[in-house]
């Protein structure tokens, strides 16, 4: 099995690789299928499918991704679904279909259509993000707007720092919502800091809400 290296501008058609690795700009019209993925510069791929990790450099637009782990340092967009069992994103990430992980980090923006489970869960925004629905064992949502990591991050430019994010729907054990406007929210121990909007909680074991935050209906199950 050889590896696949794009130097510059270059295309492919897809296949099985050992490595691949993006040096510049990199087409790939077929399926990829590899041990590592690495985007250094920008990528355009319609599936890519890796037994290890897949890094992303700079910018990658594809259809699908899977990976045992996938690092994101700039800009991931995603038609379709994406899979890994560690995610960590420092910049922004775009999903239109369903994400699943064990563990998963972002930090930066995120708009993600669909649904996202995971175990645990930290999504730390700095530009307005959005979803629609989130499942996972453990969540933890705050804004962040003094990021180091991402201010040094040539992909990712800090224009925005007011750091809201919404969304339809949120279940899980142990929430955590900073600046945070959604509709409803199931779980076991549910703190509402600062910054909150939501319209109904419903929990079964405990409940803090932070002054000025503001839950419209409350209900102990």
């Amino acid at each position: 099995m050889f590896n696949l290296e794009i130097n510059g501008i270059g295309q492919s058609g897809g296949g099985t690789f050992g490595d691949v690795s993006i040096e510049g700009i990199g087409r790939f019209t077929g399926p990829i299928k590899c041990q590592q993925f690495t985007v250094s510069g920008v990528g355009f791929s319609k599936e890519v499918e890796c037994e290890q990790q897949l890094v992303i450099e700079g910018t990658l637009k594809s259809k699908s991704l899977k990976a045992k782990e996938i690092h994101v340092s700039g800009l991931c967009k995603v038609v379709g679904e994406m899979k890994a069992l560690t995610l960590n994103v420092f910049g922004y990430l775009h999903v239109d279909q369903s994400l699943k992980f064990e563990q998963a980090v972002i930090e930066g923006k995120a708009k993600l259509k669909e649904s996202l489970e995971a175990n645990h869960l930290e999504l730390l925004f700095v530009e307005d993000s959005f979803f629609e629905v989130i499942t996972a064992t453990t969540i933890r949502m705050t804004r962040s707007l003094e990021s180091t990591r991402l201010s040094q991050n040539k992909w990712f430019s800090l224009k925005k720092r007011t750091g809201l994010i919404s969304g339809e729907l949120i279940e899980g054990e142990d929430i955590h919502l900073e600046y945070a406007q959604v509709k409803q929210v199931y779980g076991d121990r549910v703190f509402v800091g600062p910054g909150c909007h939501i319209d109904t909680i419903e929990y079964k074991e405990q409940l803090e809400i932070a002054p000025g935050s503001v839950v419209k209906t409350i209900k102990q199950i």
